[in-house]
């Protein structure tokens, strides 16, 4: 089945399509609960590890059997962000969109992903920003 991830800017835009097996998936992101503090966007997700918001770089989805690992997951894999290789060892089904120049979405993802990742936005191959290098995950253009 194909299932629309949000744009994590503006979740009535989708960003990309995920193929994926019957289950549950779950994204997350601060498209909805953010507030603008002098300019910049402060999230609601909180990184345990500083007590401070996560960095916001777009939105994680995560595909699983269980509703409850997918959101549990999702929300870890924000926290940690793309260049986390948690994901990958566990053989976790992670989606990262990540909007760094712009609108524009790019998005890396763990390898049993290949294949099942469509971006359906223009200039979607765009680098990590310097302090996400994200090395060993798959890219997906449109």
């Amino acid at each position: 089945r194909d299932i629309e991830i949000a744009h994590p800017l503006d979740r009535r835009a989708p960003a990309a399509v995920l193929s994926t097996d019957p289950g549950s998936v779950a994204t997350t992101g601060n498209s909805e609960r953010s507030v603008q503090v002098d300019g910049a966007r402060i999230g609601h997700v909180l990184d345990p590890r500083t007590g401070r918001p996560a960095r916001d770089f777009g939105s994680s989805t995560v595909a699983s059997a269980s509703a409850l690992d997918a959101d549990a997951l999702a929300t870890a894999a924000f926290v940690l962000g793309p260049a986390s290789a948690v994901f990958e060892t566990r053989g976790d089904r992670v989606l990262w969109i990540l909007v760094t120049n712009g609108t524009d979405p790019s998005a890396v993802h763990t390898s049993n992903l290949i294949g099942h990742v469509r971006l359906l936005q223009e200039h979607a191959d765009q680098a990590l920003p310097d302090d996400d290098t994200a090395d060993g995950l798959p890219r997906s253009a449109n």
